[in-house]
């Protein structure tokens, strides 16, 4: 690991302009062939001698202790991140960051320490998404990975998303990852990026130390360091004074052996090399010269993106917009070269009010190039509220390219939001969709056509309307909002199965979900329905609100109703506690020994005999009354977990179901629910609520709620809960429809193969527990080594590594773990994870299973007792290794 480098103020930058006077430029100093650099192993002739310098000047790479600075060393992500940080230049911002708050990603003990301001500001700006699952503190920074963070560091990240279906114009495009190839388009386009001789970009080669100070350095045209950074020439070099006319005032600045020179194509040179009114980018520590960069005529020393606010191709000026809402007014320079990203553009007279363009401009701060990025004629007719400026009478519209339009409004403007009887455009918010209609870059008319396109809002309940559907809540700043939930907004609660909006209550704190200006989803936070009573009504007192049940197990209950408890009866939603007869068969939810929902029990269970779907008519093996025949709705609905959009013939003979009837008097099916078993791995527990985060075989994830109604099975604990279960644990959740009813924890054995007998079929291990297990490879079983399935137990191997765990036929899964073999290099504190160079190049991480089995040869080891490029052989599952064996 490089050592990485002090904060150091920040050192400033010049850019030399106007020159006035001629004064004789003489050398000063030694040959550049005889002079040494900083670093033992990088001489004058070195390809990136420059980049290496300037940015060891400016503090953003240093080199290490034994004075090498180990140019071709491959970098890690999160070195290339701090590098990258440190180019920006934003030393004040980070002072302003929060570092109280956790890292969503994980880096090394050091990182945390001395670098979380730095990793907080990459995950805040986009530089690292942590959903993306594409940062690995410690792995290998690849030229794509770097490339996408150079694209974001220097704000073009929606320009990458507009070319991501672009192929890069490079030989290899093809083996590019489809995530990255809309940044390397882009930075190609920004030409921050080069191809190979052979036209290649190389996507998978790891960047090395000088090749990613090269790129930071070609980024720095497009950063904002105007505080740094200033327009000038060379006005003259008198023994040990270099004179700079800086905006057409001369100022002098000493300079030293250390001062270094360089030419405008990279190489080392002495003052010979600098004649009078170059242009020259210089970095000053107080008063004295650091280094001195020969700038080409034409060379970009600024470049500037945003919204066309006027063009006057009479007088060659181009006004436009930024962001920030900064308006500049550039002048074109004698030669400017037009690009258009799309379609074509000859000229200035091309370019419209409401355009979006990147300018790019020289040592004189005149426009060289100019790139269209969108037509805001023809893409802004409609896209999401940005940002709204009162003071300037701007506002900024993404589209639905992700382009930035920047436009006018006035007083004449015509506003139309429904519910608002006068409104102006400040009552637009950020996120609002609207529509828009503009003369020029002047808004004419704008119409909000969805109030958020998506949010999510928390708070206590104080208000509920069950006739409007509108819930009011106060969220934590005492501010009343008022939503109107959708018709079928879902509603969570813990421990209800179907619940409605009519059970969500005041004083309840929820979290709502908005879409299109209407509640989709209310998650009650603060309470769990834990009872759930099935029985036979009584009798019923009306006025005191009071319910007699006799339960399943024969006891009698007596039951308090709640004020606004929900009664489903029949399939009636509005039925209400004068509804409730004696004899019937009903399921009650409990709250505080109060009922707050029955509905009638009008469902049966069985196994499917027949299904005619032509007659809609099915035949069950019912449990209490043996195989009767059931009429289908003609609407019949059918559910079954992990199929989309499934009807009758889905169903197959043999699947136990659950019916549910029209009405408890009717026997027509409304509901045919079908139970499913699937499998899982537990990758994240939660206890508050009770649920697991579960990945299935296809690597696709998603939650187990476990609610009071939920069986739960672990072996070895009576009444299991959530905190039983654990990271890595194989489960198998089995669903009545799309309701949960059971989860079970399945036993698992890791171990190595002894003895495989073909004649009795039996596979024989020695367990990483240290047992010695036998089983038997039937029919049902099946073998899964490298991502193939075999049927026969010959496909096994004595002294493969192998997880073995039950399938949903009955069998034995036997999957062999994968071998790799590298150098130990370290562990994180919590002994969770590893990190391993599997060769000289590539770091990999993985997770250490909290029971694997480490040790050389028969000694059993821990984590202690490994050092740094100690060899080991990992036996590795899902990324997780399960066995680490010193060499």
């Amino acid at each position: 690991m490089s050592r990485l480098p002090c904060k150091k103020n920040r050192l400033f930058i010049i850019t030399l302009g106007l020159l006035f006077l001629l004064i004789s430029i003489v050398p000063a100093f030694a040959n550049p062939a005889s002079r040494a650099t900083p670093f033992k192993d990088v001489d004058t002739t070195h390809w990136g001698l420059k980049n290496i310098i300037k940015m060891n000047v400016r503090g953003v790479v240093t080199g290490y202790t034994d004075g090498t600075f180990q140019p071709n060393k491959p970098i890690t992500q999160v070195e290339a991140i701090l590098m990258t940080i440190r180019n920006m230049a934003i030393t004040d911002h980070l002072a302003t960051i929060n570092t109280d708050q956790d890292l969503p990603v994980e880096v090394p003990q050091w990182v945390s320490d001395y670098y979380k301001a730095e990793m907080l500001f990459a995950v805040q700006e986009g530089l690292i998404i942590p959903s993306e699952n594409n940062f690995n503190s410690a792995a290998g920074a690849t030229r794509s990975w770097v490339t996408q963070l150079i694209v974001r560091s220097i704000g073009k990240d929606s320009e990458a998303s507009q070319m991501s279906g672009e192929m890069p114009a490079v030989s290899d495009a093809a083996a590019i990852p489809e995530w990255a190839r809309g940044y390397i388009s882009a930075a190609i386009r920004y030409k921050l990026v080069n191809g190979y001789p052979d036209n290649t970009f190389k996507p998978y080669r790891y960047v090395t130390r000088a090749e990613m100070v090269k790129l930071l350095g070609e980024s720095e045209q497009y950063l904002d360091l105007s505080e740094s950074f200033l327009s000038a020439r060379v006005a003259g070099q008198s023994g040990l004074t270099l004179s700079l006319s800086i905006n057409g005032t001369i100022e002098d600045f000493n300079i030293s052996s250390d001062t270094w020179v360089f030419k405008d194509d990279g190489s080392y040179t002495d003052w010979d090399g600098i004649s009078e009114n170059d242009p020259v980018k210089v970095i000053v520590d107080g008063e004295t010269v650091r280094l001195v960069e020969i700038l080409a005529a034409d060379a970009v020393v600024d470049s500037l993106s945003g919204s066309v606010l006027q063009v006057l191709p009479a007088e060659n000026v181009i006004v436009i917009q930024d962001t920030a809402l900064k308006i500049h007014t550039k002048t074109l320079a004698d030669y400017v070269s037009f690009t258009a990203q799309t379609g074509s553009l000859s000229g200035l007279s091309d370019i419209k009010t409401g355009d979006n363009v990147t300018l790019n401009c020289n040592i004189s701060g005149a426009v060289i190039s100019v790139l269209l990025l969108n037509s805001g004629q023809s893409a802004a007719n409609s896209g999401i509220v940005f940002s709204v400026n009162p003071e300037t009478g701007l506002i900024i519209i993404k589209n639905s390219q992700g382009i930035l339009n920047t436009y006018q409004y006035s007083e004449g403007t015509i506003v139309t939001i429904p519910q608002i009887r006068f409104p102006a455009v400040t009552d637009l918010e950020p996120g609002d969709e609207v529509k828009i209609a503009f003369t020029g870059n002047l808004i004419t008319e704008i119409e909000l056509l969805k109030a958020k396109q998506e949010m999510t809002v928390s708070g206590k309940v104080l208000l509920l309307s069950e006739e409007k559907r509108i819930i009011t809540i106060s969220n934590a700043d005492g501010l009343l909002q008022a939503f109107e939930a959708a018709e079928d907004a879902e509603v969570i609660i813990s421990g209800l199965d179907y619940p409605l909006f009519s059970n969500v209550l005041v004083n309840d704190q929820v979290t709502l979900t908005i879409q299109n200006g209407k509640v989709t989803k209310i998650s009650v936070q603060n309470r769990n329905v834990r009872d759930t009573v099935k029985g036979t009504v009584l009798a019923v007192d009306t006025a005191n609100r009071i319910i007699t049940l006799e339960t399943e197990d024969g006891d009698v209950e007596i039951y308090e109703v709640y004020s606004r408890a929900e009664f489903y009866i029949d399939n009636d939603t509005t039925s209400d506690i004068a509804d409730v007869e004696r004899n019937l068969k009903v399921e009650v939810q409990l709250l505080n020994d109060e009922i707050i929902y029955l509905e009638t029990k009008n469902t049966v269970e069985g196994t499917v005999v027949t299904i005619d779907a032509d007659r809609d008519l099915l035949t069950v093996n019912t449990i209490s009354s043996g195989t009767k025949t059931y009429v289908l709705s003609d609407d019949i609905d059918v559910n079954i977990k992990g199929v989309s959009s499934p009807d009758l013939d889905d169903l197959d003979k043999g699947d136990y179901v659950e019916l549910r009837f029209e009405s408890s008097e009717s026997k027509v099916v409304a509901d045919i629910n079908v139970k499913t078993t699937l499998n899982y791995r537990v990758i994240r527990v939660y206890e508050d609520p009770d649920k697991l985060k579960v990945e299935d075989d296809d690597g696709d994830s998603s939650y187990l709620y476990l609610e009071s109604q939920v069986t739960l099975t672990v072996p070895g604990i009576n009444s299991p809960d959530a905190e039983d279960f654990s990271q890595g644990d194989l489960v198998k959740a089995e669903f009545m429809g799309s309701r949960l009813v059971k989860v079970e924890s399945v036993p698992v054995t890791f171990g190595k193969i002894t003895t495989i007998n073909t004649y009795t079929k039996s596979v024989t291990l020695s367990t990483f527990a240290g047992k010695t297990e036998t089983f038997v490879f039937d029919s049902d079983s099946e073998i899964v080594k490298d991502d193939r399935e075999f049927s026969l137990v010959t496909a096994l191997t004595t002294g493969d590594r192998v997880e073995v765990k039950e399938n949903i036929d009955g069998g034995k899964t036997f999957t062999v773990l994968n071998k790799c073999s590298g150098k130990f290099q370290s562990r994180n504190d919590a002994g969770t994870k590893i990190y391993v160079t599997e060769n000289t190049v590539t770091w990999s991480t993985y997770n250490l299973s909290p029971d694997a089995y480490i040790h050389s040869g028969s000694a059993s080891l821990s984590l202690d007792n490994f050092s740094q490029n100690d060899s080991v052989d990992l036996y590795v599952l899902n990324n997780t290794a399960y066995e680490l064996e010193k060499k």
